[in-house]
């Protein structure tokens, strides 16, 4: 008995010596600025990526099919001040939040939500160009690139 206990006590001294934690984790789902330091395409692939990201889809899940983009952005914008009338389609408006100006585009509901995830996505990415990219460089495609960033930004 005096056996057991003792490999017991043993084995929980020994456990928190066996175990180990990550200090730093690595985000895979983004690129940052100081990850791309020194490679000769970074500004090109964060001008390339202002673009493409007018096309992304589903940023607040597969489920929502209002979530297609810049053009779903465009659509809202237009049916909330009523610059494009919305006829009622038998339960497939899904732009009736917006047009109707429900209770749910408060700040604790999704329909809110994608609009600031979207928006703030987008210029985060402009951010990120402008921030590789050389106010006084001489090189014409790096200069093209951060007028870009900034008009960009503007339009956001």
């Amino acid at each position: 008995m005096k056996a057991i206990y003792k490999s017991l006590i043993a084995a929980a001294l020994a456990a928190p010596a066996l175990t180990g934690c990550i200090e730093e984790s690595i985000p895979t789902n983004t690129v940052l600025a100081t990850q791309l330091e020194g490679n000769a395409n970074a500004i090109q692939a964060f001008a390339s990526a202002m673009p493409a990201h007018l096309n992304v889809m589903a940023t607040v899940g597969q489920s929502y099919h209002f979530d297609f983009g810049w053009p779903s952005m465009m659509h809202a914008r237009d049916v909330m001040t009523e610059d494009m009338f919305v006829r009622y389609a038998g339960g497939f408006d899904w732009f009736s939040s917006w047009s109707r100006n429900e209770v749910s585009l408060g700040p604790r509901y999704l329909v809110c939500q994608y609009s600031w995830n979207y928006y703030y996505a987008q210029i985060l990415t402009t951010n990120n160009t402008i921030k590789v990219c050389n106010p006084e460089s001489e090189d014409p495609s790096e200069r093209y690139n951060l007028c870009s960033a900034k008009a960009f930004r503007a339009v956001t």
